[in-house]
C-alpha cells in the first residue's frame, strides 16, 4: 500500500508529460496532413479528368463519328416551310431553316463494351488520346453525346454539339484512411475507405476540325 509520501512523489513526477503530449498531438496532426494530401491528389485527378474530357471532345469533333446510326444525319435537312438550301439553320424568329433530327445520340460502354449504333474502334481511338493525360480511365466511365444545336446551314454538313463526359468514379489513389465523396462537394460516401471523384464534361462542335 502506498504511503502518503509515495503518493505525493508520484503526483509530482512529470517525467512522462512530453511523451504523452507528443502522442496526443501527433495522431490528429498526421490525420490532418494525410487528409490534406489525399484531397490534393484527388483534385489533381479531377483536373486531369477535365483535361482528358476536353481532349476527347476535340478528338471526336475532328475524326470519324463514334455514333454511326442512321437516325443521326450527315447533312442538315432543309425545312422548306421556312428556308431554302444555303440558309443558316438558326433563325432569330424561331422558324429555323433546318429540321431538328431529334436525339440526343448517345454512345457509352456499359460493362466495357461499346454496342448499339456506336463504332467501337472510333470509341477506342478517342480513349487512347484521353489516356495521354488520364491513363487510368476506363471505357465504362465515358459517355459521348451528339446533340442538334441549330448550327450550320440548310443542306450543309450536320454540325452537332459533342459532349464527352467522364462519370463519377472511384479515385485511383486512396490512403484507405479517409472516406471522401467529391461528387457532391465533400460529404462522406457509403463505401468505406474509398475516395469518389465528381464527373466532368467538355464540349466541342462538329465544325471544329483544328
Amino acid at each position: 500500500m502506498l504511503s502518503r509520501a509515495d503518493l505525493k512523489r508520484f503526483l509530482a513526477d512529470d517525467g512522462g508529460n512530453v511523451t504523452l503530449e507528443v502522442v496526443v498531438v501527433f495522431v490528429p496532426l498526421m490525420a490532418i496532413v494525410l487528409g490534406v494530401f489525399e484531397l490534393a491528389v484527388s483534385f489533381y485527378f479531377i483536373l486531369s479528368a477535365q483535361k482528358a474530357a476536353q481532349l476527347g471532345a476535340r478528338v471526336v469533333a475532328a475524326r470519324a463519328p463514334i455514333y454511326t446510326g442512321p437516325d443521326m444525319p450527315s447533312q442538315n435537312v432543309v425545312n422548306i416551310r421556312y428556308g431554302q438550301f444555303g440558309d443558316a439553320c438558326y433563325q432569330p424568329d424561331g422558324n429555323d431553316a433546318c429540321i431538328d433530327p431529334g436525339g440526343p445520340f448517345v454512345c457509352s460502354a456499359e460493362g466495357g463494351v461499346v454496342g448499339g449504333n456506336c463504332d467501337p474502334n472510333n470509341f477506342e481511338s478517342m480513349l487512347m488520346e484521353m489516356r495521354r493525360v488520364f491513363p487510368r480511365i476506363d471505357p465504362s466511365d465515358v459517355v459521348v453525346i451528339y446533340e442538334y444545336e441549330r448550327l450550320g446551314y440548310a443542306g450543309g454538313p450536320f454540325v452537332p454539339r459533342i459532349t464527352v463526359t467522364i462519370l463519377p468514379h472511384q479515385s485511383p489513389f486512396s490512403l484507405l484512411l479517409f472516406n471522401w465523396d467529391l461528387t457532391r462537394g465533400g460529404s462522406e460516401s457509403g463505401d468505406s475507405g474509398a475516395t469518389f471523384l465528381r464527373g466532368v464534361s467538355a464540349s466541342s462542335f462538329g465544325e471544329d476540325l483544328s
